[in-house]
């Protein structure tokens, strides 16, 4: 296969706020078509408010997945890999799903529960 400069590695940060278990979206990634793309998430949430819980709940999680777009829809390959997940809330949760050409980095967190969550998500793609 030919060398093409579109191939490579993506770094993205993102934050996102929950307040209650609510799947929420942490990032959005387009998965070109033809193309396969292996995502890396490194996830962090830790309650900074809210009448549940106890103040400095945190998680963390990793988590692995390799999407394709063979022709407009992205597809899971085999299943999501949960490398580590640890939680002081068993109801809180972080994933990798696809919708339509995108795969969708989703947290979740619990009623009234304020969580602030990071996310590390490495992207790399072969078009």
């Amino acid at each position: 296969m030919a060398y093409s400069p579109s191939n490579g590695q993506h770094l993205h940060r993102q934050a996102v706020l929950t307040t209650d278990a609510t799947v929420t979206t942490l990032k959005t990634l387009p998965i070109k078509s033809p193309s396969v793309a292996r995502i890396w998430c490194e996830i962090t949430g830790i309650r900074t408010g809210g009448s549940a819980g106890t103040a400095g709940d945190a998680a963390g999680y990793v988590l692995t997945a390799t999407v394709k777009n063979p022709s407009g829809t992205a597809i899971i390959v085999g299943a999501v890999t949960v490398v580590s997940a640890s939680e002081d809330q068993a109801s809180w949760n972080a994933t990798i799903s696809v919708t339509g050409g995108t795969a969708l980095v989703t947290v979740a967190g619990a009623a009234n529960n304020n969580i602030t969550w990071n996310g590390q998500i490495r992207v790399t793609e072969n078009i």
